[in-house]
């Protein structure tokens, strides 16, 4: 499972900040999540053909670190964690 943070080159919503960073990473069904604080958005096009969904999410998202997990048992532990010390620990 690929585990991200996330850089917001354009605002999703109302809810995303251009130039924030947030953490990401797809649900059990493989579509991309990204989490403001606790709560978590699906970034998926609503009624529009688009070839992939990933192409859809780069649109407004920019990946800054990438981490590859076994499972999304141990995405969600890294949840409790703040954006700087996963990206400490995506440095080592």
């Amino acid at each position: 499972m690929k585990f991200e943070i996330v850089k917001s080159t354009k605002a999703f919503n109302e809810a995303f900040q251009e130039g924030e960073l947030y953490k990401a990473y797809p649900n059990k069904r493989g579509q991309q999540q990204v989490f403001v604080g606790d709560e978590r958005y699906l970034i998926r096009p609503e009624r529009t053909f688009v070839i992939s969904e990933r192409a859809y999410y780069l649109e407004f998202f920019e990946p800054v670190g990438t981490m590859f997990l076994s499972n999304i048992k141990k995405g969600k532990e890294l949840q409790g964690k703040t954006i700087d010390e996963i990206l400490e620990v995506m440095k080592d």
